[in-house]
């Protein structure tokens, strides 16, 4: 037999469990607080660290303070349909926007600039003037 009394001063669960409920949320929310900022600051010295790279990249130097257009190409080697969409786009900026420097990012890193200027010169018969593309 439980008494109405007993009842309502202990749920099913256990007397202990709700005494240390503020305790628990009390740690609960101290962890959500410290991981938070952890994260937080973890983001600031990731930003620090990515501009620094960045800024000191040969690329960056090369396009510092002029227009530029940047396209993502992970093969751009492979010699395909679309790589050569990819350099009869370069051709058409150089073209009409000489001004305009050209950033290919692909994920060709074993292959030189000279190489893709070549490929795209004697496999889709695209001249691509060398000054304004960077890779």
């Amino acid at each position: 037999y439980i008494s109405p009394l007993s009842a309502h001063l202990c749920p099913p669960y256990g007397c202990g469990v709700v005494a240390a409920m503020p305790w628990l949320l009390a740690v609960a929310a101290a962890i959500c607080l410290l991981v938070a900022a952890a994260l937080v600051i973890a983001v600031k010295v990731l930003r620090v660290v990515c501009r620094t790279t960045a800024a000191s990249a040969e690329v960056s130097r090369a396009v510092e303070g002029k227009e530029t257009i940047g396209f993502f190409h992970p093969y751009a080697h492979a010699g395909g349909g679309g790589e050569r969409v990819l350099w009869c786009a370069i051709h058409a900026i150089q073209q009409q926007h000489p001004g305009v420097h050209c950033i290919v990012y692909t994920g060709d890193v074993d292959v030189d600039k000279a190489h893709f200027l070549d490929l795209a010169n004697q496999r889709f018969g695209v001249k691509i003037q060398p000054a304004s593309v960077h890779f």
